[in-house]
């Protein structure tokens, strides 16, 4: 259950910061946790696959919402952002 939350949490993280290729390595990586933790603790095959089938749709669940996330946030958040903080050059009359 804690791996499964975890990756859905990751899964979020990547879907606000990162492209849907970013997601391949981390469910490759997160699926050979699962087999290791699998083999130290002597689960059968049956508990295993349902603990790897679980964790990737963790991973893409929580990549989903982190897009949504995105979208909703992005333009209200990023709107007038750029404009507000760029210095803007003044001539001083007199000057040369």
């Amino acid at each position: 259950m804690v791996l499964i939350i975890a990756g859905a949490l990751l899964g979020a993280v990547l879907g606000l910061r990162f492209t849907l290729f970013a997601l391949v390595p981390v469910m490759f990586g997160a699926l050979v946790l699962v087999v290791a933790n699998a083999i130290v603790s002597g689960v059968g095959f049956v508990q295993l696959t349902f603990t790897m089938i679980m964790i990737a749709l963790a991973i893409q669940f929580g990549y989903v919402v982190g897009n949504v996330m995105r979208m909703i946030v992005a333009p209200v958040g990023g709107r007038n952002h750029r404009k507000a903080s760029m210095p803007h050059s003044v001539e001083m009359p007199g000057s040369v």
